[in-house]
């Protein structure tokens, strides 16, 4: 996922680096380094959020597989049932 800066968010880094008094020197410079910083922290936020929603992918796959064997051991049973009183019923 790329991770997008509006503008309005630009419009801010400038004004924090206004407000903070980095205007001396070169501003563009400044913007940037504010706007890199900005980013950085996002790709973190999105990389733990990732790993969150792969936990979570894997542990709903352990889920189903752990449900669908209980079925499966559900429907065997019922067969096991239905021959063993059929076998039952015969005699």
């Amino acid at each position: 996922m790329a991770i997008r800066i509006s503008k309005d968010m630009k419009k801010a880094a400038v004004d924090l680096t206004h407000a903070a008094g980095i205007v001396s020197g070169n501003e563009a410079d400044n913007f940037q380094t504010l706007l890199s910083q900005e980013q950085t922290k996002l790709r973190e936020k999105e990389s733990k959020q990732h790993v969150f929603q792969d936990f979570h992918t894997n542990e709903a796959t352990m889920m189903t597989a752990m449900y669908e064997s209980m079925a499966k051991r559900i429907r065997t049973d019922q067969i096991m049932k239905q021959d063993s009183y059929l076998r039952v019923s015969k005699i």
